[in-house]
């Protein structure tokens, strides 16, 4: 039957078609009589090809264009077909005698053609027509089966003349013609629903027709025993397994048994039996079997693999055996393997890479060949389809050749696309005209003096490398850190040709009425490939300890007799969390994208405290000043006593050469104003003032003291105590003094106060600003250097301040301090003024103190620094001990004679 071939008329054509259907169809099993389900049918349907074929689930539920499968039955012929939408869900769906042209669409949303729909001509008898195959060329365009069909059938078409239904005149009286060159399958017939194939060919007018033939489902034909498909490979590498699978058909109604078959593979080169294997495949359960074995390559030719199943016809009995056999060429390839290096540096999270696949190669068969033109000319370019294999994924992270079809971010297999290795230039795509060419009939180009193609084929492979796949995670949330050193791994790319590069060629035959063109095809196989990558991952997440800095440990001028004190201590160590910049590297070695993983180690930071303490005398306010009136007036031989406001002074002549004579019974008030400076720089990560500071300032305080040796009286008890208030007992008439002290805050006869003036003079925040994902300086080793505190820099990784500048240089690590961390360093200065006795409370000597020479003394006592609560300075390195820090022996200091008592003036 012959339908018109719409796309393509370009004028009104009459579609040539045989004359009706002289096949007698009879109902086999009753399998015809709609016994089964829709759902049945179509269950049947897609096992008997996944079966047969390996397509899976052929038949889906809805077509790519959107219309529901449906089981349709045949009006004139019976049975039943597998169909998707309806005829009126065609559009511009012409109908003749009664019937659509289309019965709806195929699952890939193609127009299904209607067998009931009547020939529109019929061919009369003799007539001679140019039957042409899926590649041919009319007035210059390709008219492959796929171009009224989306692609190319995946099934082979293996089916005889009697299997076929409606089957073209002249096809059924010519057997020069092998009906599975011409024809393209439609849809493919099962066990039981119909298939359908097209065919294309020209009038003698050059016209374009087309006729379709239904194929009988596998159950109604003859008892037969035939191969329904195979896989075997056009090209194996020498010295490899190639497998060979091939799927075969029983429709006797019993049970075969056991159905001898045998594989045979020859050497073509040699002519010597590589494989002889004798088996047997038994229908008596499935009447769908698939056939499986392998053999090993000839590494020095290539092979001829035929698989032949009951091949005498005889076990069972079976009429027709063109059908039991298939045969094909395996051509020799080889597989070239090379090794490419790469490392991820040591600040690289994520290397990219690109490379020529065949990189290295230039040989014959490897990536370069020539495709030979045999006779005639070229019509079409070559083609071949290439998978990209990636046998570790997780290691290569992206494998594509983005120019081939193959998208990048494909983490497994690739296939290229057909149309990606396409290498004929336009120019060398020799026009076609439909005037006969002044060629001879099978014009043999010998010499390959025009036509043959050198082609040269270089996928480009895109890959990445990940630091993660090693272990080492730095960016992480929860950070993995891998010891420091390199890490290897290797994997995989491999390229495998599975369609050869091959080409159409075409030659004229003249014949008495003209001729016609022939047409061929050339092929070419390339080695495959293999590339092994192996990729070093460095690894640095810095050192576990640095050298810490060395810090002054003293006091200076810590003598007895010193006002100013110098105290070096090294701050407490404190914790610093610190970040490194690491980076993606681009195919062509830049780094880009910036990222802060937090450093392995957390660095301690330690610097140089101080404090400077320095005593002083307020002016004019000695004990000495403080006396210096009242000496002057007793000089002067003023005898009013209550014109003395701090001492009573013996005025008497012959006392007139002592410094401070007095007559005991009077009083003699203490009295004197100190001053003390001290200033203090610490490093601190809060901006807080510091315990420190306090904690000297009040230990310096307390040490003071004030001497004195005489005796003085209670003025609530009246009894005889020392300065300090402690009772004294009589020896006689006379009492002995003792040397005792006031401070501030103790018990004493009189009071010492304390007046402190307190400043933080300076809070400096140490700088440890990071670079920022600035494009002029994110991919700069270097960055950083000049806006980290140089005080930083000697306690972190990667700089000259630490000696550490080698792992900046030598491992691209420079640590940075993390933000939300601050260092400060906090100046702090207080001056204290230490009066005695401020409000000038008379205090009495006892009449009975012996009359002697007495002292008056302020001084400075000793510190013990490790008695402070700021844990730092304990343990302080002194010259004359540990954690000591030196007193001043004499502040101020005074000589009294006591020469008579108030009792002798009243005598």
């Amino acid at each position: 039957m012959k339908k018109k071939f719409g796309v393509l008329i370009l004028t009104v054509i009459l579609v040539f078609a045989p004359l009706t259907n002289s096949n007698n169809l009879t109902l086999k099993n009753n399998v015809y009589a709609l016994d089964l389900t829709e759902t049945e049918y179509i269950q049947e349907a897609n096992e008997f090809i996944e079966v047969s074929f390996g397509i899976s689930n052929y038949y889906p539920p809805t077509s790519a264009n959107g219309y529901n499968l449906r089981v349709a039955e045949s009006v004139e012929y019976g049975g039943v077909y597998l169909v998707y939408g309806t005829p009126e869900d065609v559009p511009d769906n012409d109908m003749n005698g009664g019937q659509y042209r289309y019965w709806g669409y195929t699952n890939k949303g193609e127009k299904f053609p209607n067998p009931d729909c009547p020939p529109d001509s019929t061919a009369p008898s003799g007539y001679r027509t140019d039957w042409l195959t899926p590649w041919d060329i009319i007035s210059g365009r390709v008219i492959p089966a796929y171009r009224w069909y989306s692609e190319p059938s995946p099934f082979d078409a293996e089916f005889s003349k009697g299997d076929l239904v409606d089957l073209h005149r002249e096809l059924q009286e010519r057997d020069d013609i092998n009906l599975t060159d011409i024809f393209y399958v439609i849809v493919p017939p099962t066990r039981y629903s119909w298939g359908l194939v097209v065919a294309y060919h020209l009038d003698s007018s050059r016209r374009q027709w087309y006729t379709t033939s239904l194929v009988k489902p596998y159950d109604l034909r003859d008892e037969n025993i035939f191969i329904t498909g195979s896989d075997i490979p056009t090209s194996g590498t020498g010295g490899s397994a190639v497998n060979v699978t091939v799927n075969v058909l029983s429709t006797f109604s019993s049970g075969d048994g056991a159905v001898p078959c045998e594989l045979t593979v020859k050497n073509i080169n040699t002519g010597a039996v590589v494989v002889q294997q004798n088996s047997t495949v038994n229908f008596s359960s499935e009447k769908n079997q698939v056939f499986t074995s392998s053999f090993t390559m000839p590494s020095d030719g290539a092979a001829e693999v035929t698989f032949a199943i009951n091949k005498n016809g005889t076990s069972p009995p079976e009429g027709y055996l063109d059908d039991n056999t298939v045969t094909e060429n395996v051509s020799l390839t080889q597989t070239r393997t090379l090794r490419g290096d790469y490392t991820i540096e040591y600040n690289v999270l994520r290397k990219y890479v690109s490379f020529d696949l065949y990189e290295g190669f230039n040989a014959s068969n490897v990536r370069t060949g020539n495709l030979i033109l045999r006779r005639g000319e070229w019509y079409e370019s070559p083609t071949g389809r290439l998978v990209i294999t990636n046998d570790n994924p997780a290691f290569h992270h992206t494998v594509c050749d983005p120019g081939c079809g193959c998208p990048c971010g494909t983490t497994g297999n690739c296939t290229c696309s057909r149309s990606c290795y396409n290498y004929f230039a336009a120019d060398r795509r020799y026009p076609i005209s439909e005037d006969s060419p002044e060629q001879d009939s099978y014009t043999v180009n010998t010499d390959n003096s025009f036509g043959d193609e050198t082609l040269d084929v270089n996928p480009k492979i895109y890959g990445s490398f990940r630091r993660t796949d090693y272990g080492d995670k730095p960016t992480a949330t929860t950070a993995v850190y891998k010891p420091n050193g390199e890490l290897a791994k290797s994997g995989e790319i491999s390229a495998k040709w599975v369609q050869q590069f091959n080409a159409g060629y075409r030659w004229w035959v003249r014949t008495d009425t003209g001729g016609f063109w022939r047409y061929g095809r050339a092929r070419l196989d390339l080695d495959n490939i293999s590339r092994t990558t192996d990729v070093v991952c460095k690894v640095y997440n810095g050192a576990a300890r640095l050298t810490a800095p060395v810090f002054e440990n003293e006091i200076e001028n810590n003598e007895d007799d010193s006002n100013t004190k110098n105290l070096l201590w090294a701050s407490t160590p404190l914790d610093v969390d610190v970040i490194r910049n690491m980076y993606y590297e681009n195919n062509s070695g830049r780094l880009y994208n910036m990222t802060h993983a937090n450093g392995q180690y957390v660095r301690k930071f330690i610097e140089q405290n101080q404090a400077d303490l320095t005593w002083n005398i307020e002016s004019g306010n000695s004990v000495s000043n403080e006396l210096r009136d009242d000496r002057n007036a007793a000089k002067a031989r003023n005898y009013n006593v209550d014109a003395a406001e701090k001492a009573v002074f013996a005025s008497d002549t012959i006392h007139a050469a002592k410094e401070y004579p007095i007559r005991s019974g009077y009083f003699f008030n203490p009295a004197g104003t100190y001053t003390f400076t001290l200033n203090t720089q610490i490093y601190k990560n809060t901006n807080a003032e510091t315990r420190e500071h306090k904690d000297l300032v009040n230990a310096v305080i307390n040490s003071f003291r004030y001497e004195s040796n005489m005796v003085y009286v209670n003025p609530d008890t009246k009894q005889a105590v020392d300065i300090s208030n402690n009772a004294l007992s009589a020896a006689g008439s006379d009492i002995a003094g003792r040397t005792a002290y006031i401070g501030y805050a103790g018990n004493d006869l009189v009071p010492v106060t304390v007046e402190t003036e307190f400043n933080v003079e300076d809070v400096e925040e140490l700088a440890h600003r990071y670079p920022t994902l600035d494009e002029d300086t994110a991919y700069n080793s270097a960055v950083g250097e000049d806006i980290t505190d140089l005080r930083f820099q000697a306690v972190l990784e990667g700089y000259a301040g630490s000696d550490t500048d080698d792992s900046r240089s030598g491992y691209r690590y420079t640590e940075y301090v993390k933000d939300g961390e601050h260092m400060y360093k906090i100046s702090e200065s207080t001056t204290v003024t230490i009066t005695v006795n401020p409000d000038n409370q008379k205090l009495y000597t006892h009449a009975q103190m012996k009359n002697a020479d007495y002292k008056v003394r302020a001084y400075i006592d000793s510190v013990n620094l490790n008695a402070l609560t700021a844990e730092q300075l304990r343990g302080l390195s002194v010259s004359n001990g540990t954690g000591t820090l030196q007193g001043i022996n004499v502040l101020d200091e005074i000589d009294i004679q006591v020469v008579g008592s108030a009792y002798d003036d009243r005598r």
